[in-house]
């Protein structure tokens, strides 16, 4: 018993000196830190202005309007900033990361996403408003339901699956929301967008819905021995469910044959609906680092927006309008700030005779009237009257470009 027993402490002090030897040897291998003055300086220089941005998918519209924002804002004379483009996973992936990942600044989100937070874990997300807020509006996601002929109308679906890409997706919450909103019950299941088009044919989902702006990749091959529409979402088109639910939560749209002609005959359009796709922030602290860099980032963005709407840029920044506002979402401040100044400013140097509040006061005072008049009882809510109020902003835009 003896013998073993110093045998075993003999091993176990060999082990400690083996362990302590590998230690002292890991130890002197470790890189220098560098000098101290110039190394450190460096260091902290190439981490002053950077903002990082989550987007999506490589060939999505988040991640083409995040690599545009770094190519025009990155290096431009006079700053040093830096915005670093993430490939993420989904629109309610972007806001956790946001909330939780370590150097996320922003990400690109849907207007969907907070209300979806505070609806599934209200202790958790019951301030989600306050802590992420907007930058600006990007663009219009346009929903794409897409089934065999025979399915005709969203109310064939009763009861029926309907793959909606991924959990937390933009395309997940339109679902989500869509249907609840018309009492319709279906089962959503989640594939990609290949294996989801390939379901739709074999018969396995009755029907399933992508999002983006037109056109979206992956209709151009359809033919027409596949018998497959778009299947439209209006008020004529669901006669039996709560349209007026979608009509003061979502814009109008309306997908044309000229982006689908294997899907829309010539000459033709298929009513739906859009939501809008957000450039959302991290509501920082005043006065802190991480709010002065996202300040500096703001107001360079917004100084320099003119150009983006120039090829090889996305084409839809054309149509982006900063002051656009988002019902449901509270605008960060220093863009606030800069959309305050720049109203003061306009009368003086455009000859401007209102500014966006003041013709915004106009337009609902304009609907407060045209509700009377019509005589009905029920007054429009504020948040449908904020949905009319973005609809019209949206017709301006696209009247002004004719």
């Amino acid at each position: 018993m003896k013998l073993f027993s110093a045998t075993l402490l003999r091993g176990v002090l060999w082990g400690c000196i083996a362990l302590l030897s590998h230690g002292a040897l890991a130890q002197s291998q470790k890189l220098p830190p560098g000098p101290p003055g110039p190394y450190q300086d460096a260091k902290r220089k190439a981490n002053e202005n950077v903002v990082m941005i989550m987007a999506s998918g490589r060939l999505t519209g988040y991640t083409q309007y995040a690599e545009d924002i770094s190519n025009v804002l990155d290096g431009l004379p006079g700053n040093d900033l830096r915005v670093i483009p993430v490939i993420g996973k989904s629109a309610g992936q972007n806001v956790l990361d946001m909330l939780y990942m370590k150097g996320v600044d922003m990400g690109v989100v849907d207007q969907d996403i907070l209300s979806y937070l505070k609806r599934t874990d209200p202790r958790l997300y019951g301030d989600i408003d306050q802590r992420i807020q907007y930058v600006t509006k990007l663009f219009n996601t346009e929903l794409h339901v897409y089934a065999k002929n025979e399915i005709r109308s969203l109310e064939d679906l009763r009861g029926k699956k309907v793959s909606c890409l991924k959990p937390m997706s933009t395309v997940a919450l339109l679902c989500e929301n869509l249907f609840l909103a018309l009492g319709i019950k279906v089962e959503i299941v989640f594939d990609d967008a290949a294996l989801a088009m390939q379901k739709v044919k074999s018969g396995e989902v009755a029907a399933a819905a992508r999002g983006a702006q037109p056109p979206l990749q992956g209709f151009e091959n359809v033919k027409p021995e596949d018998d497959l529409h778009f299947v439209p979402i209006d008020k004529a088109s669901l006669p039996n469910s709560n349209f007026n639910a979608l009509r003061a939560a979502y814009l109008p749209a309306r997908l044309k044959s000229q982006h689908y002609p294997a899907m829309i005959p010539a000459g033709q359009e298929v009513p739906t609906i859009a939501t809008s796709t957000l450039l959302a922030v991290y509501n920082w602290p005043p006065g802190s680092e991480r709010f002065q860099r996202i300040a500096n980032f703001v107001n360079i963005f917004f100084d320099n927006i003119d150009k983006f709407a120039k090829p090889p840029r996305h084409p839809g920044w054309a149509d982006v309008n900063l002051a656009a506002e988002v019902p449901g979402w509270t605008r960060y401040s220093t863009a606030q700030e800069w959309l305050n100044k720049k109203r003061q400013a306009a009368p003086a140097t455009t000859g401007s005779i209102s500014s966006g509040d003041q013709i915004k006061a106009e337009f609902l005072a304009f609907v407060d009237e045209f509700s009377k008049s019509r005589g009905t009882n029920a007054p429009l809510t504020e948040a449908e009257k904020n949905a009319m109020w973005t609809q019209f902003q949206q017709w301006s835009v696209q009247q002004s470009r004719r």
